[in-house]
């Protein structure tokens, strides 16, 4: 009175037990998983292979494994994140580990400080660029911020024929910034500056964004982009701003809190576009 399927997994005694998938072993492990609660532990008893002589005591069998999978599939790879500068990677890697914790290993941001790379976003469009003549393989994920500087920077690649495993992406317009505070030559005056000034430090949360009295510090614009003709506006007190950010990070990682402290919702919306990069 079996069902069909229910039986033939049941008599099928195979590599995968009888799992109606791809091949792919990783999809049962996967199934596996999702019928026990979040707090079980999942781990694969080697002793008898060890005993057998297969692995040896001091095998490092997990980070083999790994390996071994990125080097037949590069999809299984961490898709590289490449940003402006190093600020910018400080704080989206941060967000990544307190939003998205389990999401971590699937991403790598690439090191200005190691590689003693340029900032900016001229530099950036001259990094993706080399790679994709370089005809590196591995899902790169490139981010310009949304200001005018990186607009026009980005005009560039948009003549280009760019490989399929690169994506050019701008940080997501934020209702936040469709009424924002400027400082500019007639004062103080409310202002959509998206697209206009759209640097990471605006997207740190309203919170971050307010000064001890509550009110949003302003944009400063900066200057007059003939080709786009459009202004160039920067947030004032960047260093302030960044600081205040670093401070709650290491108050959520010690109270474990999460997102449940301060308005995540901008790096949030920064990180749901990389994941949905290649979709």
């Amino acid at each position: 009175g079996l069902d069909r399927f229910v039986r033939y997994i049941l008599e099928h005694d195979s590599y995968n037990l009888g799992f109606l998938g791809n091949g792919d072993f990783r999809l049962l492990l996967r199934l596996a998983c999702s019928v026990v609660g979040p707090e079980t532990r999942v781990a694969q008893d080697i002793t008898e292979l060890i005993h057998a002589g297969y692995y040896s005591h001091d095998d490092r069998v997990c980070e083999d494994a790994i390996r071994s999978l990125t080097a037949g599939h590069l999809e299984n790879a961490p898709r590289i994140i490449l940003t402006e500068g190093s600020t910018d990677r400080a704080i989206l890697k941060e967000a990544l580990s307190i939003l998205y914790p389990h999401l971590v290993e699937y991403y790598s941001f690439f090191d200005f400080k190691s590689s003693k790379a340029p900032g900016g976003a001229g530099h950036l469009v001259s990094l993706v660029k080399a790679l994709a003549a370089a005809g590196i393989a591995n899902r790169i994920v490139a981010l310009f911020d949304n200001d005018t500087s990186a607009r026009d920077a980005t005009r560039l690649l948009t003549t280009l024929a760019l490989p399929p495993n690169i994506v050019v992406m701008h940080y997501p317009e934020l209702p936040l910034l469709c009424s924002y505070p400027t400082l500019g030559p007639s004062g103080l005056t409310m202002m959509n500056v998206n697209g206009l000034a759209g640097s990471i430090e605006l997207y740190l949360g309203s919170d971050i964004l307010r000064d001890d009295n509550q009110m949003l510090i302003p944009v400063q614009w900066k200057g007059y982009n003939e080709s786009l003709q459009r202004y160039h506006g920067e947030i004032m007190r960047k260093t302030d701003l960044q600081r205040a950010y670093f401070r709650r990070a290491a108050r959520c990682r010690a109270t474990r809190t999460g997102r449940d402290e301060g308005d995540w919702s901008g790096l949030a919306a920064i990180l749901q576009m990389v994941f949905k990069a290649f979709n």
